[in-house]
């Protein structure tokens, strides 16, 4: 199930050696598992039940448990139900192109197949394929306006799309046909949460909760809506429901660590990161957010093993590089930091802290204004109201007389 890791913007402080301006933390960023993006905003993992792979199978199973037998023949029965439980087979090994060339054949003999059409939406499902999946689940609601099931699954599709609006249309009528769908309540929320509608998200994970009081994965996107509301404590009794309910959920552990790390609760943070760590070795953005925490205890050496971790799992990944090398910074090794902010750019020239980053080591650290100003030129172009940046950029100038 793909999650969308909830992080927090955290700050690297930057010591004026030279020029007499107090200087605001530059955000050091941290990396989400889905972008590099160094923002404001908080990007969070959201369990959508039905989603990919193991819960989408789920939703077949809670509510279109077809057995074989159970598929009323139409037209050219054999070859069309034949064609059908291939596909079933197919798709139930992961072989997702295969089971899509038997739905079609079951088509093809019957374009009446309810089922064919469904399980076809969910193998494009599978893909990525949402326009398709789309197409293939409005085939069904066609032919059988009253599938609770189907429209909470064309509700995920357009949630993958970004089509939150559209998703939480489908969801209602999910809704509407099943009262008691808790995971359509439960999906709904997370539609409402990407809106930052946290109020109604957090109504509908209680009401999910309401209807299975064992939902782990509505505990945990309702701590996911109390960490967006900042309501810090409600979100680690959340989370902490979730890892009771299921223990060897990784994120669970890894979002309570960013809130604990929020709290600056730095040994408990790493405790938690550790955990998800052991859960899950393979990633990166765990690594990149316990140097944070090692950074943030001035324990620099930890932070830069954590760092290069992170890199060694993902050596695309230019917020490691960044955080690398202000831990680098802080250790007065100026050059690696150089380098490191120099590789973050390579990765991703839009990367503004990195340029801030880098010009402030070239200003108070090697003297060079030239360099520092045309970093700050730099990262003001990328972003206008960069905060502060316009300050450094003036005061650099100033100190250079020009």
């Amino acid at each position: 199930m793909k999650r969308i890791y909830l992080l927090f913007l955290l700050t690297v402080p930057l010591f004026s050696c030279i020029t007499t301006i107090a200087r605001p933390e530059v955000p050091e960023p941290e990396q989400t598992q889905e972008s590099e993006q160094i923002s404001a905003d908080t990007q969070e993992s959201e369990q959508i039940s039905a989603d990919t792979q193991e819960a989408v199978q789920e939703s077949v199973e809670a509510t279109t448990d077809i057995a074989k037998e159970d598929v009323q023949p139409v037209v050219n029965t054999n070859d069309a139900l034949n064609a059908l439980n291939r596909g079933k087979d197919l798709y139930a090994q992961g072989k997702l192109d295969e089971a899509i060339q038997e739905f079609n054949k079951a088509i093809a003999i019957d374009s009446d197949m309810e089922n064919a059409y469904f399980y076809r939406g969910l193998a494009y499902y599978g893909k990525k394929d949402y326009d398709r999946a789309i197409a293939d689940y409005n085939e069904v609601i066609r032919l059988n306006p009253n599938n609770t099931v189907v429209y909470n699954d064309r509700g995920l599709a357009y949630y993958n799309k970004m089509d939150f609006d559209r998703a939480i249309a489908d969801y209602n009528q999910a809704i509407k046909l099943n009262s008691n769908n808790a995971e359509a309540y439960n999906n709904r929320g997370v539609a409402y949460k990407n809106k930052q509608d946290y109020d109604r998200a957090i109504a509908d994970y209680n009401e999910a909760i309401r209807l299975n009081p064992n939902y782990a994965d509505a505990y945990y996107n309702r701590g996911n809506a109390y960490y967006s509301k900042q309501d810090y404590d409600r979100a680690i009794a959340d989370y902490n429901q979730a890892i009771q309910l299921n223990p060897n959920d990784a994120s669970a552990y890894y979002n309570r660590g960013n809130v604990y790390r929020s709290k600056q609760d730095y040994d408990r943070a790493i405790a938690d990161y550790n955990q998800a760590i052991q859960l899950n070795p393979g990633n990166s953005d765990v690594f990149i957010n316990r140097g944070i925490a090692y950074k943030n205890k001035q324990d620099y050496d930890r932070a830069i093993a954590d760092y290069n971790e992170a890199i060694r799992l993902n050596p695309n990944n230019a917020v490691a590089y960044n955080n690398r090398g202000n831990a680098y910074r802080n250790k007065q090794d100026y050059d690696r930091a150089i380098a490191d902010y120099n590789q973050a750019i390579r990765l991703d020239p839009k990367y503004t802290s990195a340029y801030v980053n880098r010009g402030i080591v070239y200003e108070d650290n090697k003297n060079d204004l030239n360099r520092a100003i045309a970093d700050y030129e730099a990262a003001l172009k990328i972003d206008p109201n960069a905060a502060n940046v316009k300050q450094y950029l003036d005061a650099a100038k100033q100190k250079r007389g020009s």
